[in-house]
């Protein structure tokens, strides 16, 4: 499992998150990252931690949406967007993680990259192409 260290901005999300968090266990991690106690947390508990939220969100603003239930236009045009912005939130990485998260791409890619040529080699000699 892969370890983040805990900084100000991922100290900052927590205090956020800690009433939006239904398990009790993620309630206490997140007071002991507020409090500074943690100095690493699990990059994958984060990201779930941080999904639960914007999941809860999602579902106390969405009915706000709804014409039937909200017949204020206004109120649904803000709804809307609080909920779009919340949706794609989800797509990105959570706060403290887009450096982590930009990292892994470009090991993958690298690892890749030996891989092919790797392999381009290995073809190579099989169909006797490389030159001696």
């Amino acid at each position: 499992m892969a370890s983040v260290p805990v900084n100000d901005e991922i100290r900052h999300t927590a205090h956020e998150l800690i009433k939006y968090s239904g398990s009790i266990d993620h309630r206490a991690k997140l007071r002991q990252i507020i409090k500074g106690e943690v100095k690493s947390i699990g990059a994958e508990w984060w990201r779930k931690v941080n999904d639960i939220a914007i999941k809860h969100q999602i579902t106390k603003i969405r009915p706000m949406t709804n014409p039937a239930r909200n017949p204020n236009e206004h109120q649904r045009r803000v709804a809307e967007e609080m909920l779009n912005k919340l949706l794609a939130k989800l797509q990105t990485s959570p706060p403290g993680l887009e450096d982590y998260d930009r990292r892994q791409v470009e090991n993958a890619e690298k690892s890749f990259a030996a891989e092919n040529a790797k392999l381009k080699g290995l073809f190579d000699d099989v169909l006797g192409l490389r030159r001696r």
